[in-house]
């Protein structure tokens, strides 16, 4: 079989499942009950897990924040982008392809700080088309390539 939709999820490395299932098998605490050592075992393999990623990306490790999931963490961002500049108003600018978890965060995170959503078109490539984002009334052209003929994207999900 071809797998094409890593977007969704990718195949878990067998190492990476090996332990895995070793840890769900003998580490059952809840991390943020640590009055408990089973939550204390936990709090420590998510904060040694923190390190990691941490290190990987040559980042802190208090900045490393696990989420549930894609629309989890595309909300987190988004939200904290446009509320560290909430003072400015600023606009959000999404593509016009993008998933609907990303339009609603776009949505709220704009609309608690007077801003304004902004989508991009998609060329015919897939790359998005910014050349008139930033000298447009905040509309774009819908996902249409400047001589009128449909881009990639319609900017509807």
């Amino acid at each position: 079989m071809v797998y094409l939709d890593y977007n969704a999820t990718t195949p878990i490395e067998p190492r990476v499942k090996e332990w895995v299932v070793g840890v769900l098998n003998s580490v059952y605490g809840n991390a943020s009950s640590v009055q408990h050592r089973a939550g204390q075992e936990a709090a420590e393999l998510v904060e040694e897990a923190r390190e990691r990623v941490a290190s990987l990306v040559k980042a802190a490790p208090r900045s490393v924040v696990f989420t549930s999931g894609a629309s989890e963490a595309a909300t987190l961002a988004i939200l904290g982008a446009v509320l560290a500049r909430r003072n400015s108003r600023p606009s959000v600018v999404v593509g016009a392809t993008e998933h609907k978890a990303v339009l609603a965060a776009a949505g709220m995170a704009a609309q608690l700080v007077g801003g304004e959503v902004r989508r991009a078109p998609v060329l015919r490539d897939g790359r998005a088309d910014t050349r008139g984002l930033f000298y447009s009334s905040g509309r774009s052209n819908g996902g249409e390539q400047r001589d009128g003929r449909p881009g990639a994207g319609s900017g509807r999900s």
